[in-house]
């Protein structure tokens, strides 16, 4: 009930003990038996165990929440001012020393700040903030059973998701904005299971305005129905407007971040070593771009797109973080892999990153880490791969 930091070997301990029990579930779920008991009573058991989670310390990025929040209260626009601007000195509060990157303007985008401001208004707590967040979470759960249900299929696939450990902690635990994407996402999944392709796209353009990751979504969207595809970008835009006094300002931070950060990329820290950072960042983009055209030859659904997506993604960015994992989580857990099962078991040795900076005060990982995180995912990959190869020959792998 107190920090993961503080007992972090503890706690990967526990979560590699989870991921044990988590498996098996995955393997029950996807092999067409149902779980015992009725489908209201499993999704009771999600919020029973983030409503036990509630009281464990959450992540800092909380306080940055909680402080964009109170700064929207006091009438100024977040994206013109950082936690450190001696303008907002009159704000600061116990949590204030908490914010990561104080000299960064928001990097968030305006529905985070939007559910930043409604829960600002209500409580300054980052409980508060958590207990918001994680009521996102249980309605991904929920949109994904839904899903699930509009393609016939048990919707007791959805706890693939809504059990995971990685997702448990990321927002149960650590109570991270993503969420709000993810909820989005799952949304706009139904949406267009139930044919309602401009539904959908209302809601594809609410999550590229939480985080701009989710233009990966908008891209699928575009390349087979390209007026709903219009109308979720116009949508993500018109968000912007309460902002605009920013200017260019909107987008600094998060211009900063991606050339300025880099942590514990996979390609980046394989790449940059031998071609540079930005060779391999541009490398990285051109994959992606290869991937959307590929996925249109192929006419991939969107939940394969948005899973190969996302999971691509993941592996080019420079900066990784544990909890972006739930992104390819999303709809991966309707078709699970073993490879991925492994990555999101593996990367609980992220902490150790949060027991350094518990112990020292520096936020750094060891350099073992990213061996043990990403060489378990490689070989499980390259495995899988030679097999399909050897199961279905070259020709058809």
């Amino acid at each position: 009930m107190g920090d993961p930091a503080a007992h972090a070997r503890l706690f990967e301990c526990a979560y590699l003990a989870g991921m044990v029990g988590f498996v098996l579930l995955v393997w029950v779920v996807h092999r067409n038996r149902r779980p015992h008991g009725r489908w209201m009573l499993w999704f009771a058991g999600c919020i029973a165990l983030r409503a036990g989670l509630a009281a464990v310390t959450p992540s800092d990025d909380l306080y940055r929440y909680a402080w964009e929040g109170r700064v929207q209260l006091a009438g100024y626009n977040p994206f013109n001012h950082a936690p450190d601007d001696p303008l907002l000195a009159a704000l600061r509060d116990s949590g204030w020393a908490h914010i990561n990157h104080p000299s960064y303007k928001a990097i968030y985008s305006p529905v985070a700040q939007w559910v930043f401001l409604a829960t600002a208004a209500l409580s300054p707590s980052i409980y508060a903030f958590k207990a918001v967040l994680v009521t996102f979470d249980l309605l991904t759960v929920w949109l994904l059973a839904e899903w699930l249900k509009r393609k016939r299929r048990s919707p007791h696939i959805a706890f693939a998701y809504g059990l995971c450990p990685l997702v448990l902690t990321a927002f149960g635990i650590q109570g991270h904005l993503d969420s709000l994407m993810l909820a989005a996402l799952a949304g706009a999944g139904w949406a267009l299971a139930a044919k309602r392709p401009y539904h959908a796209a209302v809601l594809i353009g609410l999550a590229i305005a939480v985080k701009p990751v989710a233009l990966l979504a908008a891209g699928w969207l575009i390349v087979t129905r390209w007026r709903a595809g219009l109308i979720c970008l116009a949508v993500a835009a018109a968000t912007y407007l309460p902002y605009l006094s920013a200017g260019f300002g909107l987008f600094e931070s998060l211009a900063r971040f991606s050339t300025e950060q880099e942590f514990f990329g996979f390609w980046q820290t394989l790449a940059s070593p031998w071609i540079g950072r930005r060779p391999a960042m541009v490398v990285g983009c051109g994959l992606l771009m290869i991937h959307l055209a590929w996925a249109r030859r192929r006419k991939q659904p969107f939940d394969e797109y948005l899973g190969s997506a996302f999971g691509l993604l993941v592996l080019v960015m420079p900066v990784v973080h544990f909890w972006y994992i739930s992104w390819v989580w999303l709809t991966a857990a309707l078709r699970p892999s073993i490879a991925w099962l492994t990555l999101t078991g593996t990367m609980v040795l992220c902490f150790e990153a949060e027991r350094v900076r518990y112990r020292t005060g520096q936020w750094e990982m060891p350099e073992w880490v990213w061996y043990a995180v990403y060489v378990p995912f490689v070989v499980v990959v390259v495995v899988d791969t030679t097999r399909r190869i050897a199961d279905n020959g070259p020709g058809n792998s």
